[in-house]
């Protein structure tokens, strides 16, 4: 049997199923597979060597942190600790990202873990330089980084840059820089601002501030000023606009990051990684340079190092020096530039990097600082400070966007706690803002600070809204949102302006809202239903007063929405209006009886509405057209067209409601209202069309039973109802003499005695005019009358119900003795007629009663039969006066007569003497409606308010016709200035007025500031939708405003200052036109640029050169520096707007423009150039806005006094300058920062000037204007420079430098000339010009659009067809004229250099001799 070795590998087969296990799904599964291996590595059964050869295991250990759970931690990192003592280990792990990593799982763990981590780092940083660079380049497991990342903080979308190392200049600029903004000189602290913006910005990458973030951290301290109150102001809006600059620049280099042309196959160009190899290759140089104190090895060189970025360290002498210079010769190495380029490099920093990169802002955790500084900043009174945070917080919102995903409130790491707690922190901040500045806009305030309060308001709350879209989705906002700003969003919701203006933000808003599930969104519900509603009732009254036939089911409709916010605005003219229509509709027979009934439901719900004015007002308008058509008035005029007026009260549902409930209202005047026009109906017959008194009659036969209840002898409406059953003459009754009986019976049972009597009187004709009267008993004379005004009351009313017994009403054994007496010859004749009385009343009468009592109750169909048969109703009458002694008969007769003669109606015990208990029908009005609103939400200000301006806005059709008022809804002069503040079309329309009218620099400024709130304000709201800005400005005629502040050049340093700010304001514009499509706008500015009046605006680009004198000249130096930034920026802007034009017309006009410019720059950078007036910040803008310039094709053709080669020679003259003196000159300077930005410009400048001079020369000669001249010294003798100095430029540190330089090499190889000396420019070069394009083509830690500079393809006239590189072909061109022995060599090179394998074959192929 073979014995085990413990010490030998164990087979692979045996391991790769438990490595693939530590990256289950499972948490248990995960968990057995590492205890599995720990416990053969306890048992000696694998050893650490094994593992070591399991690449997939640093893999699966990393992603071991990725799962929700993540047991064992320390037992993993334990294992990596044990792991990391093989060097292999470390560079495996290197190379799979797992410095960053670590970095960055560190402080989500516990802190006895925390130890544990740091010892891993130490033992990740300790690795030799050659493996070092053997693992530099692999990056086939660099996503285990980002998915770890993912995992442990799901909140991310980006958290850090890649690390930049830096020299000890840098550092230097940085330290120094930092340590102004601390000091306690605020001019200091200004002109160090004023820096950052100008130079040290321009030239460092953005992330730099983020890696050592002192600056940042000082810049958020100094913005604490804007809140005291020492005069310090100034000093913050520094601090503010350096951290707004700063946003911008990140999201550009987050766009520089995520470009695909700037992406290496390895890791960033700007990684740590990368720069710590530019280190590592100092130690390699296979042939040193003797002149290593150079910076940086160069054809040409200056030795020494700029200790600063302001350009003003060295003088005019010291820069034309010789004693700065050494042997240019002796410095030439021999080697490649790639290789040479990092040779005695400043030496990079060797501080503790990753303590450094612990202290690092992440771009998350900047973005949260800089809302959380800028909160109590939106509180304070400068208009000024309010724009500029707001605009800070913009841009700041941009980079959440990338940065912060919404799971933000979802992540349990706790960086994500921490993170969630300061946002919710925040939005309860912008939730206090928003209410300090709406409870600030009332009428006790000032103009000015209403103004500042309301402009505010919407500008944080537009901001608000876009924060809470990017970060928190509606569905998740019920556990997230403060208090503060949920009744924050309520008010925002109410605030009708606001609504008006930004509807798309307003729906977000009321989203967030109706998701919290709370009051808000219910007080905010009813205020827009109350709010629509009032839109209806102005519309009503609008349509109504149209001229030419009306819709009227549309007003119907409007009608009906329009009542529910009576309550609010109670004008009553709608009443009147909508009555009208109503008594339009009625009047013909053939209406349409949809709109008859939609028209009668709102009739009935104004009669019954619970507000008591509208309810009185709804009758006395009634009343008004029931006078109006049944007037004395009307006597002459036609009365069948004026009577049918009143058809729509000719109604049962109507009557009823006015009878029931209109007479009995609590309200007098309603009371008062009822009664006259009921009883202008009941005496009107005269001055009705017989068609409308039928009408009524027929209407008021329903109504009678509740009209009589209102019968009596002392008011004159009783009066009329009494005469309703009287009967006079046959002729001249009012109801039909069944009806009139019925009525009469029904008095019998008023409550009032006299009614009663009267009911007698009027009984007596209907029992006398009875069909053989005189026959029937009883009798009438005086004995039998003198007590029947009370026959049908009964004293205790009796219930009607049907019960189940089946015992007969009649009593057999009763009725048999009686009979049997009454029979029997035997018996008494006294006694026998006692037995017959006995007989018919208990056992006939009584049963009989009670018998159809019962059929009566249950049968509604035969108690409705019976009812209109006057001789059932008399003989029922008579039975009681016959029996009128014998109350049980009477009762029983009572309770009959009840039920024939009231149908159902309504309330009758309020009114009559009933012998029955009936349940009331109708307590309340079934017409009323129940108020949509409490009296509570009236009186809320905020809902007052927006129903108020609702109202006026849609009475008067929007703003634009907002000049006079309702006399119920006022508007006052605050509510208009907010109405007009918060109107963009208003708002700019009144600050151009302002402008126009405007008698001082002071009063142009503030309307000035109100425009830039306006410009923010379109941006914020149009944020994320792609849309372009500035609609409502296209709109307007802004030219009449700003014309002459364009026009009129300023002639002291308060025009330039205001100048300034008008210029400032245009470009904001601009740059919002996303897709500018009318170029009248930037017509007008381009003829107002370049008019001379007698000086354009271009002549205040270029400075005057007049340095100077004292305090009050630095002061307009400053105004007159600040007017020239925004000149150029805005110039810059409207050459970006140009792009777009196409017309041949307009293209001459813009073309002229911008040679005009190019020629204004021109002096700008020879003024410069001086050496009293030397400074970046001027360069660096001149530089920049050259780039603009010179970015289109032919844009030196159009000057009328120079010609186009003529501009590109002094341009070229000027760039070559500035590459020399900041560049070549000074060593290369590849590694530091400082200088970059004028080094970039200047580079991307040469590039298009390439392109142009290759249009506009006659000839191939202007190749050689691009040479440097000879350089002279004294060892050496003369050395022509000619195309070396663009060698260093192609291994800067930049790879947009790196690229622009190559593609200058590209244009000028196009020609013979260029060709041969860019070869002559690096013969001292170890592997000449091919050696230095093959090295870049083949580093893979090159970026993509480098190396596709290096072998794109280019129309060459040249035989040597198969390769048509800008570089390949030309040397292979060059050397093809000195023989193949040269080529032969070369292919040994490729060979060694691991050149593409397809190009290999073809340089054989070619060396080969010919047959």
């Amino acid at each position: 049997m073979a014995v085990c070795d413990v010490n030998a590998a164990s087979p692979p087969v045996e391991l790769t199923p438990l490595i693939r296990k530590l990256r289950h799904e499972l948490s248990e599964i995960r968990e057995r597979a590492l205890k599995n291996i720990l416990s053969k590595l306890n048992h000696n059964l694998i050893t650490y060597d094994d593992l070591v050869q399991e690449k997939l295991l640093f893999v699966s250990l990393l992603e071991w942190f990725n799962f929700p759970v993540v047991p064992m931690k320390e037992e993993v990192l334990n294992l990596v600790t044990n792991l990391l003592k093989r060097p292999s280990v470390v560079e495996q792990l290197i190379g799979i990202g797992a410095v960053e990593f670590f970095t960055q799982l560190r402080p989500n763990v516990d802190s006895s873990l925390q130890a544990v981590i740091d010892s891993i780092l130490d033992g990740l940083f300790v690795l030799p330089s050659d493996t070092f660079q053997r693992y530099e380049t692999e990056s086939y497991l660099q996503p285990v980084l980002t998915l770890a990342l993912k995992h442990v903080v799901k909140c991310l979308k980006f958290s850090t840059f890649p690390w930049l190392s830096l020299t000890t200049t840098d550092r230097h600029v940085l330290s120094s820089s930092e340590s102004s903004l601390r000091s306690k000189n605020s001019k200091l602290i200004w002109n160090t601002c004023e820096l950052l913006r100008d130079v040290i910005m321009q030239d460092f990458p953005a992330e730099i501030f983020l890696q050592r973030p002192k600056i940042v951290q000082n810049l958020l301290s100094l913005t604490t000023l804007g809140l005291s109150k020492d005069g310090q102001h100034h000093l913050a809006l520094q601090a503010i606009l350096c951290l707004e600059q700063l946003c911008v620049f990140l999201r550009n280099r987050l766009n520089f990051h995520r470009d695909p042309s700037f992406v290496s196959s390895t890791v960033s160009q700007n990684s740590s990684m990368s720069y710590c190899q530019d280190a590592r290759r100092l130690t390699h140089s296979q042939n040193p340079s003797p002149g290593s104190s150079s910076p940086r090895p160069s054809v040409i060189g200056r030795i020494g190092q700029r200790p600063r970025g302001d350009g003003q360290d060295w003088d005019a002498e010291s820069s034309n020096g010789s004693s700065a210079h050494g042997n240019v010769t002796s410095g030439i190495s021999n080697l490649s530039p790639l290789d040479m380029g990092h040779v005695d490099q400043p030496e990079l920093e060797n501080v503790d990097t990753l303590e450094l990169q612990f202290q690092q802002f992440s771009l998350p955790q900047f973005c949260v600082a800089i809302l959380e500084h800028a909160m109590p900043l939106l509180k304070t009174g400068s208009r000024r400070i309010t724009i500029q945070v707001l605009e800070l917080v913009a841009e700041d919102l941009l980079l959440i966007v990338d940065a912060v995903s919404e799971d933000v409130w979802e992540d349990k790491s706790l960086f994500g706690l921490e993170f969630k707690e300061k946002l919710i922190g925040i939005l309860d901040s912008l939730g206090e803002i928003i209410t300090y500045h709406k409870s600030n806009t009332s009428s006790e305030k000032p103009e000015l600070a209403v103004v500042h309060h309301r402009m505010a308001f919407v500008s944080v709350s537009l901001f608000t809204v876009r924060l809470l879209q990017v970060l928190l989705p509606v569905e998740k906002a019920t556990s997230v949102l403060p208090e503060t700003l949920v009744t924050a969003l309520l008010v925002l919701s109410v605030d009708m302006p606001f609504s008006l203006e930004y509807p798309n933000i307003h729906e977000s808003i009321t989203a967030y809202l109706e998701q919290m599930n709370s009051e808000n969104y219910s007080i905010y519900k009813q205020a827009a239903e109350a709010a629509y509603s009032i839109e209806c009732a102005c519309n009503f009254m609008l349509d109504v007063h149209k001229e030419g036939e009306k819709n009227l089911l549309d007003l119907l409709e409007l009608a009906e929405q329009a009542i529910k916010g009576l309550p609010f605005h109670q004008y009553f003219v709608l009443l009147k209006e909508y009555l009208n229509i109503c008594s339009d509709i009625w009047k013909s027979a053939g209406a349409d009886p949809l709109l008859q009934n939609k028209s009668q439901k709102v009739l009935l719900h104004l009669l019954s509405h619970p507000v008591p004015n509208i309810r009185t007002e709804a009758y006395r308008c009634c009343l008004d057209i029931v006078k109006e058509c049944l007037g004395i008035h009307n006597a002459v005029k036609s009365i069948s067209s004026i009577s049918c007026g009143i058809h729509f009260l000719l109604h049962p549902r109507v009557l009823y409601e006015i009878c029931t409930f209109g007479l009995q209202d609590s309200q007098h005047e309603v009371c008062s209202a009822a009664t006259f026009l009921l009883m202008y109906l009941l005496q009107g017959r005269l001055m009705m069309a017989v068609e409308t008194w039928n009408k009524f009659v027929e209407t008021l036969y329903p109504i009678i039973p509740i009209l009589q209840g209102y019968a009596n002898t002392e008011e004159p409406l009783g009066n009329c109802i009494l005469t309703l059953s009287e009967t006079t003459t046959e002729n001249e009754e009012i109801l039909p003499r069944t009806t009139r009986l019925r009525a009469s019976l029904r008095l019998f049972f008023s409550k009032k005695p006299l009614v009663r009597s009267v009911a007698l009187k009027q009984l007596m004709f209907h029992l006398m005019e009875e069909e053989e009267s005189h026959l029937k008993r009883p009798l009438l004379h005086g004995s039998i009358l003198s007590s029947i005004s009370n026959i049908l009351i009964v004293e205790k009313p009796i219930e009607l119900k049907l019960d189940d017994t089946r015992e007969s009403v009649f009593k057999a054994e009763t009725v048999e003795k009686l009979y049997s007496i009454f029979i029997s010859d035997t018996v008494d004749l006294t006694l026998r007629k006692s037995a017959a009385e006995q007989l018919i009343m208990n056992c006939m009468m009584l049963p009989c009663l009670a018998l159809l009592r019962k059929l009566l109750s249950a049968d509604p169909v035969k108690r409705l039969l019976m009812a209109y048969q006057s001789s059932v109703l008399l003989v029922l009458f008579r039975v009681a006066l016959i029996f009128q002694d014998y109350g049980a008969i009477t009762s029983e007769t009572a309770v009959l007569l009840c039920l024939l003669l009231f149908d159902e109606a309504a309330r009758k015990e309020m009114w009559y003497h009933l012998p029955i208990k009936v349940s009331a029908h109708h307590a309340v009005s079934p017409n009323s409606v129940v108020l949509p609103f409490s009296c509570e939400f009236w009186a809320s200000k905020h809902v007052s308010d927006m129903l108020k301006m609702a109202w006026n806005l849609s009475w008067f059709h929007g703003t634009d016709n907002l000049v006079t008022f309702s006399s119920t809804l006022k508007l006052s002069s605050e509510d208009i200035n907010i109405l007009k503040l918060t109107c963009a079309t208003f708002g700019l329309q009144d600050c151009f007025n302002a402008i126009t009218q405007a008698a001082s620099h002071r009063e142009v400024r503030a309307a000035v500031t109100k425009m830039f709130f306006y410009i923010l304000n379109d941006r914020l709201a149009l944020m994320c939708s792609g849309s372009p800005g500035g609609a409502t400005f296209k709109t307007l005629a802004w030219q009449t405003a700003l014309s002459r502040f364009l026009q009129v050049l300023p002639a002291s340093s308060e025009d330039e200052k205001l100048l300034a700010d008008v210029i400032s304001f245009l470009n904001k514009f601009m740059k919002e036109q996303k897709n500018i499509s009318e170029f009248e706008h930037l017509k007008w500015i381009l003829d107002v640029a370049l008019k001379h009046n007698p000086k354009s605006l271009l002549d205040l680009v270029v400075p005057p050169e007049s340095p100077a004198q004292d305090e009050a000249d630095e002061l307009k130096t400053a105004v007159r520096q600040q007017l020239q930034k925004e000149l150029i920026a805005f110039f810059n802007t409207l050459l970006l707007r140009f792009m777009s034009v196409t017309d041949r017309k307009d293209l001459e006009l813009t073309g002229y423009f911008r040679t005009e410019l190019a020629l204004k720059l021109l002096q700008y950078l020879r003024v410069t150039d001086a050496p009293h007036f030397y400074g970046l910040p001027f360069l660096e803008r001149t530089l920049n806005s050259m780039v603009h310039v010179t970015a289109l094709p032919g844009w030196s053709s159009y000057s009328v006094t120079v010609e186009p080669f003529m501009i590109c020679k002094k341009y070229l003259a000027g760039l070559l300058e500035v590459i020399s003196s900041f560049y070549v000159e000074w060593g290369g300077n590849a590694m530091s920062f400082m200088g970059k930005g004028v080094t970039k410009s200047a580079v991307l400048c040469l590039l298009h000037l390439s392109h142009e001079m290759s249009i506009q020369a006659l000839d191939e000669d202007w190749v050689s204007l691009w040479f440097l001249p000879y350089d002279t010294s004294e060892e050496q003798g003369q050395f022509r420079q000619g195309l070396a100095w663009l060698i260093p430029l192609w291994v800067d540190r930049d790879p947009e430098v790196k690229f622009s330089s190559l593609a200058i090499g590209s244009a000028l190889t196009s020609l013979d000339m260029g060709c041969f000396a860019l070869a002559e420019s690096c013969q001292n070069i170890s592997g000449g010009l091919w050696g230095t394009v093959i090295n870049i083509l083949l580093d893979k830690s090159e970026c993509s659009m480098v190396r596709r500079e290096v072998c794109k393809s280019h129309n060459c006239k040249n035989e040597f067809s198969w390769w048509d590189s800008n570089f390949l072909l030309p040397v292979l061109w060059v050397w093809h004229g000195s023989g193949r022995k040269n080529l032969q060599s070369e292919v040994v090179f490729a060979s060694s250099s691991n050149f593409s394998t397809f190009l290999l074959p073809i340089l054989k192929s070619y060396s080969e001799p010919a047959e």
